[in-house]
């Protein structure tokens, strides 16, 4: 039953984000080069989100967090590793500690986890020495794939699928309508590049993604 609320729950969900990211194209037309059902299929597999594209994400997570603070109002329990406790210890005393962390069959975790007992203002007041699950939320790793959770009071993910897709969606429109100007724009692309950071060959991928978002073309 859980199971068949949570297929439903992503089914809802994709279906809301692809809603959100055909309303972000304004040349209809496009739709006639990348279909629907493309789109769909896109949105199913999740393929664009590659290691990259998450690297950008973490990196700059200004670009998809709208700064509800709903991850520390609503997630619960805030689970604790050892690591998390020797960050905690850099600012507080024992005392405090224990007053603030506690045991459960599943390990450490916070006492009082909605709201987080360090949400102060909307802002982490602990936010340098912040657990490691919210340093990667709202992604999880699974089979070694680290991928972004869809959960219904977080926009980071939303906003990471939807900006992610339509970037796809306009880059293969331009591919399909405009090969030659396309390949002219990659040779750019890789100039820039090298401009910047040198040999492009030993650029992590993640900064020659964001220069996705310096070229995404306006079709």
């Amino acid at each position: 039953m859980v199971e068949e609320e949570n297929v439903n729950k992503i089914k809802r969900i994709q279906h809301e984000l692809l809603m959100i990211t055909l309303n972000k194209i304004k040349n209809k037309d496009i739709l006639n080069v990348v279909t629907k059902q493309e789109i769909i299929e896109k949105l199913k597999r999740l393929d664009f989100l590659n290691v990259n594209v998450i690297a950008f994400a973490m990196k700059n997570p200004e670009m998809y967090c709208t700064n509800c603070g709903n991850c520390c109002k609503k997630s619960s329990p805030i689970a604790l590793c050892e690591t998390d406790i020797t960050q905690l210890k850099k600012i507080f005393e024992d005392d405090i500690i224990q007053k603030f962390v506690r045991k459960s069959n599943k390990g450490l975790e916070f006492t009082k986890t909605t709201p987080c007992a360090f949400l102060h203002k909307n802002e982490c007041s602990i936010y340098n020495h912040r657990p490691f699950v919210c340093r990667v939320y709202p992604f999880k790793e699974k089979s070694n794939i680290i991928m972004p959770v869809l959960y219904d009071d977080c926009d980071f993910a939303k906003n990471l699928i939807s900006i992610t897709l339509l970037i796809w969606i306009m880059h293969t429109a331009y591919e399909r309508m405009y090969p030659i100007e396309s390949a002219k724009a990659d040779a750019e692309l890789k100039a820039i590049a090298e401009k910047r950071y040198g040999d492009v060959n030993k650029i992590s991928e993640d900064k020659l993604f964001s220069h996705l978002f310096e070229r995404t073309p306006k079709i």
